[in-house]
């Protein structure tokens, strides 16, 4: 998925969402189901990460995100990010061994 992008927040916050749309006139972008990444103790010197809806008032919704409230962004998004995303936000289920398909 090639419009998937990661951003960093001045809030702190990493997301990660679809680019749907890059308006010329404000440049803000419009990113569909963004997730708010959030790291998460799963037992003691243990961690995870979690994929929460930016807006759990509408999960499946867009956001406008203004370039001005971006403070960073990774060239390249982990591979496990990316997968996790595609897996909550489609019905794809991601395949990494491939030795039982016939």
């Amino acid at each position: 998925m090639s419009d998937l992008l990661q951003v960093k927040l001045t809030s702190g916050e990493w997301v990660i969402g679809q680019v749907q749309e890059q308006l010329q006139d404000t440049g803000s972008l419009i990113l569909k189901q963004p997730l708010v990444i959030r790291i998460v103790q799963q037992a003691p010197n243990q961690y995870g990460i979690a994929l929460i809806p930016f807006d759990p008032t509408n999960p499946e919704g867009t956001v406008e995100v203004f370039r001005s409230g971006i403070v960073a962004r990774p060239m390249v998004i982990e591979k496990g990010i990316h997968d996790a995303y595609l897996q909550r936000t489609t019905t794809l289920e991601i395949v990494s061994n491939l030795e039982g398909v016939k």
